[in-house]
């Protein structure tokens, strides 16, 4: 087990290391509001428990130049992705709630389920056990099916082509086909970006959000699918709420489910035992 934090204030240092990496005694202190005499003895235990090191001089302020500390190089973190991250699209739907720097977990740890909000009434029979869910209609498995089924009814020359040739439909056929103009699977893509969308509106109403982030594999329908739940969480919330929102894909691709686990493993290692 690595060596832990013995309070906030070295907790505090490991963040402030771990998110802006190498940085001086000096800077530090200033960050983090200790005294230089209380920061030395921080420091100092944290170095002795081997979870920084010293990173050479710091550039001189006017005086004596500051020691750099930083993470020590061999702390590892492992992260594995088994769940959602922001408003992650994917073999399922869900939706990770960042507020003051924190996840925001519930009292159960199932905050963020929004796969499971109704937005078809008597809609299609989801895993579970109701109807009209959003993931029921909009997850990647769901999009694959539609698609199956206009290839397999003739209304699309260009999925049914893919789906003869590979035997099944994904998302990803479904990006291609609408990449090329496809018109039936560009409204696929608009169609399930507006419940989307219906789903997040409520959200953005409820917990006026500074940001929303769109991730998971089926952002690989891009802005086509961006446009369409812009579009509708514009038009179904109120501008007091949507007037400096962003609503953006993305940037971590597959490996952020990965990359958001290692933060919350570090987060939770960098807390006082």
């Amino acid at each position: 087990m690595t060596a832990r934090p013995e309070n906030t204030h070295q907790g505090r240092l490991l963040r402030l290391l771990r998110d802006n990496g190498s940085n001086s005694r000096a800077q530090l202190g200033d960050l983090v509001d200790l005294s230089r005499s209380k920061l030395a003895v921080e420091v100092d235990r944290l170095l002795e428990t081997g979870l920084v090191v010293a990173d050479g001089l710091a550039p001189s302020r006017g005086g004596r130049r500051s020691h750099n500390i930083r993470l020590t190089p061999t702390l590892r973190f492992l992260g594995v992705d088994i769940g959602a991250t922001c408003v992650k699209i994917g073999t399922g739907i869900g939706c990770g709630i960042v507020a003051g720097g924190a996840v925001h977990r519930g009292v159960t740890g199932s905050a963020g389920d929004i796969g499971h909000i109704q937005v078809e009434p008597d809609g299609r029979a989801c895993v579970c056990g109701n109807r009209g869910c959003l993931e029921a209609h909009f997850s990647g498995a769901a999009l694959a099916g539609d698609a199956e089924q206009a290839a397999c009814e003739g209304r699309s020359a260009q999925l049914a082509a893919r789906l003869e040739t590979a035997g099944r439909l994904t998302a990803e056929d479904v990006s291609a086909a609408a990449a090329a103009g496809d018109p039936v699977a560009l409204e696929l893509i608009r169609e399930g970006g507006m419940r989307l969308g219906q789903v997040i509106a409520g959200l953005v109403s409820f917990f006026n959000p500074g940001l929303v982030v769109i991730g998971g594999g089926v952002t690989g329908l891009g802005h086509t699918l961006l446009a369409s739940v812009r579009t509708q969480v514009y038009r179904q919330s109120l501008p007091l709420a949507t007037g400096n929102l962003p609503i953006v894909l993305g940037e971590l691709g597959p490996a952020a489910g990965a990359i958001g686990a290692a933060r919350l493993i570090s987060d939770h290692v960098f807390s006082p035992a």
